[in-house]
């Protein structure tokens, strides 16, 4: 379902191809929409993602959400994932804002997909350009890094040091560094930068990306 959101959105907004990036549950969303709609993607982003959630830990944790959701207790569960993921308290303050807006029935319905949707056996049908971003310390996590790189044609996997599972937020800085290297080593890149070069030569007015809201380094107290 969210796959197909995703090809929506995509047609909405006239966006013909494009990489798509997923973070932990989200890389399984990733990886349906690549088998579902390979011509929509020049290449997949997965950071601390997984094919399928077959150990015991991670299991009880999905659990965990499916019950705690069913008890409709959306603080409680939106409060716990939050504070993982937060890089300081003002961070906090707005994931938590924002994830409270959900609906709590498709929190439940979301963790009951994920705990058992599986496409393991379908990774070698993805051709794709994939980069594969795990944190050196999200141990659990290894299993799934070794079986995607081990299944998916073409991948580049990459173990940030020091880094633990949350990689978008308290690691910000190295997980962007090493996406834009990867982007800008793919093919489909040099046709980006030509198209850059052209609208720079007509003057056309270019948006600019500010590196200075990416924080550069790992957050210490995390």
């Amino acid at each position: 379902m969210i796959a197909g959101d995703i090809r929506g959105l995509m047609d909405t907004l006239e966006v013909k191809k494009a990489c798509i990036c997923g973070y932990s549950t989200g890389g399984s969303v990733a990886l349906a929409a690549m088998l579902a709609y390979p011509g929509l993607f020049h290449g997949g982003i997965l950071i601390s993602a997984m094919s399928e959630v077959s150990d015991l830990m991670l299991r009880s944790r999905f659990w965990a959400a499916i019950y705690t959701s069913g008890l409709h207790a959306k603080r409680v569960l939106t409060a716990a994932i939050t504070w993982g993921n937060a890089s300081s308290p003002e961070n906090f303050k707005k994931l938590y804002s924002a994830a409270l807006r959900g609906d709590i029935r498709n929190h439940k319905q979301y963790y009951k997909s994920g705990l058992t949707y599986s496409c393991t056996q379908r990774l070698k049908e993805i051709p794709l350009p994939t980069l594969l971003l795990y944190g050196k310390k999200d141990s659990g996590f290894h299993k799934y890094a070794k079986m995607l790189h081990r299944q998916l044609p073409n991948s580049t996997l990459h173990f940030i040091p020091k880094a633990k599972h949350q990689l978008p937020t308290k690691w910000a800085g190295p997980t962007n560094r090493l996406i834009r290297q990867w982007i800008e080593a793919q093919p489909f890149a040099t046709t980006g930068r030509r198209i850059l070069r052209d609208l720079q030569e007509t003057h056309v007015p270019i948006p600019v990306f500010e590196p200075g809201t990416i924080q550069e380094e790992p957050n210490q107290q995390a």
